[in-house]
């Protein structure tokens, strides 16, 4: 069963285990693997599906220890951060030099450099997003001075170093297929008559 027919059974049956699914699935590489966050998107959800979204969050904190920073609301787009507190500090803090160039301050804790990233989302996608995400730098950097052709795709744009790259995309679908199984034995199965 690919993952999209498991989604659409599990909005029919119940709207908090789709928005816990979706954000297992999408947020895996986070909850499993080393990356400290995970951006997501909601789109077209009704008041219902966004209380869902809402009252899940000390459930999935509790299963999953990720904490969640709303980025932005509008036209029914929910765009929200998703991350580990201690690794998204620790990437802050290694690439703080960098992010001081776009207006963040060393003595900010996470919570107000995530309020600074979302003042900058108002406008457009801000590319040093890629730091908060556990891009490396030198692909962040290279991204924002657009530098050229990038040498692979995946999880972001590579113009670097291919070889962690592609362990790392290996990891994070990895983690997307352990959170495919957890969805269809803990969720699907139990939910399906």
């Amino acid at each position: 069963m690919i993952i999209n027919n498991i989604f659409k059974n599990l909005k029919k049956l119940d709207k908090k285990l789709y928005v816990k699914s979706l954000i297992l699935y999408h947020c895996a590489p986070t909850i499993f693997c080393n990356k400290p966050s995970t951006i997501i998107t909601i789109e077209d959800f009704d008041m219902s599906f966004f209380k869902s979204w809402r009252d899940l969050k000390d459930e999935i904190y509790r299963d999953y220890k990720i904490e969640f920073f709303e980025i932005k609301l509008q036209n029914k787009k929910l765009t929200a951060i998703i991350y580990k507190q201690d690794k998204l500090e620790t990437i802050i803090k290694r690439n703080i030099d960098f992010l001081l160039n776009f207006g963040y301050r060393e003595y900010m804790t996470t919570k107000d450099m995530l309020k600074h990233l979302k003042s900058r989302y108002n406008y457009s996608c801000p590319h040093e997003l890629g730091v908060f995400l556990g891009i490396p730098i030198d692909d962040v950097r290279d991204f924002i001075c657009n530098k050229g052709e990038c040498k692979l795709c995946g999880y972001w744009k590579v113009y670097n170093d291919v070889e962690y790259a592609k362990q790392t995309f290996r990891l994070y679908d990895e983690a997307k297929t352990r959170a495919i199984d957890i969805i269809k034995s803990k969720f699907l199965d139990n939910n399906v008559a």
